[in-house]
């Protein structure tokens, strides 16, 4: 039998003939394929067509997989690093930072389309006088890696304000992600001087 050798976090190590591979914090890994190539089976019930929601089956085969991935995002915050920045020749923007969070509480990546407001601050949620709106297709592989920021592990978008009239000295910077068989959003207030 040929030893399987599986690189871990904390070193390399080999599984074989009475040996066994631990991971992270001490865990054995199960290998994801057997010996011929088939994927190793999990326990009875670890996969479902039903999404977390309960509200019946997905609408298509891909959704009931993305509904049924644990480490989907389950909410969203905008980040207090989002800030009103000066860029190259006096134009302004907004550096917006995007956060998901899967239902365990960790960051994790987002998948589909990013919708991004600025209301008024004194506006009230989900209505009033919107000075602007972006929309980002995060479906695209390379603009997904393009926002993404591995070092704050959120989203950035620069939203130029250039063309947007007289803006107030602060305002409701609100996101809205959506997602196969899900809807997240939050807001933010922010100092635009």
């Amino acid at each position: 039998m040929v030893a399987t050798c599986l690189l871990l976090l904390a070193g390399a190590g080999c599984e074989g003939p009475g040996r066994a591979a631990a991971g992270r914090n001490g865990a054995v890994l199960n290998p994801v394929s057997g010996p011929d190539g088939e994927q190793a089976r999990g326990p009875a019930g670890a996969t479902s067509d039903v999404p977390p929601s309960g509200r019946g089956p997905a609408a298509s085969p891909a959704e009931a997989r993305a509904a049924a991935w644990p480490f989907r995002p389950a909410s969203l915050r905008i980040h207090p690093l989002s800030r009103a920045v000066i860029l190259e020749g006096s134009a302004t923007a907004i550096e917006a930072r995007v956060e998901f969070f899967d239902r365990f509480g960790h960051t994790t990546k987002g998948v589909g389309m990013m919708r991004l407001e600025l209301h008024a601050a004194d506006a009230p949620p989900g209505g009033g006088r919107r000075l602007g709106a972006w929309e980002i297709d995060l479906s695209d592989v390379d603009t997904n890696l393009r926002h993404y920021d591995d070092v704050t592990r959120t989203y950035l978008f620069r939203l130029g304000l250039e063309g947007l009239g007289d803006l107030p000295a602060t305002a409701r910077l609100s996101a809205t992600a959506v997602m196969p068989n899900q809807r997240l959003s939050a807001s933010l207030t922010v100092a635009l001087r």
